[in-house]
């Protein structure tokens, strides 16, 4: 069984490894390698698989520095960008497309079946991926209409 975060399906399967450096981008190929259609997955709401290890991780956010002493979450203030959201509501956003409950085990191929019918276009996910900075390079972002 793996633990995601909801709006981590959303990087699992858009993911570039141009995004990260390669000790982290190993470590995400190494998780997409082992998820398969039959994979139990359980959506959480807070730190997951995909960031455990992570060196950034503060608490239940991404405390990761982004230009000169400001983090991601500074950077994408909502009085800046309106359209975005805190990781809980991302989360909760990316639940409601899915139709899921958090904590629920759920086979990957079910959630990777609703996501595809559920998320249409672009516009759908910009409470989401909006403020991201790897948006335009996500392969589940670009292929949206």
């Amino acid at each position: 069984m793996i633990h995601l975060r909801p709006k981590h399906v959303l990087c699992l399967v858009g993911f570039n490894r141009e995004w990260y450096d390669e000790k982290s981008s190993s470590f995400i190929e190494s998780i997409r390698t082992t998820i398969d259609q039959q994979t139990i997955v359980k959506l959480i709401v807070g730190p997951d698989d995909f960031c455990r290890h992570c060196v950034h991780r503060s608490g239940d956010g991404c405390g990761r520095k982004v230009g000169i002493g400001k983090t991601l979450k500074d950077r994408f203030a909502k009085a800046k960008h309106p359209k975005s959201q805190s990781d809980l509501d991302q989360d909760n956003t990316v639940l409601t497309y899915l139709g899921a409950e958090p904590l629920t085990p759920y086979r990957f191929a079910y959630i990777i079946q609703t996501l595809y019918r559920s998320v249409q276009n672009k516009s759908q996910l910009e409470s989401v991926c909006g403020q991201c900075q790897f948006r335009d390079t996500c392969t589940f972002y670009t292929a949206l209409h």
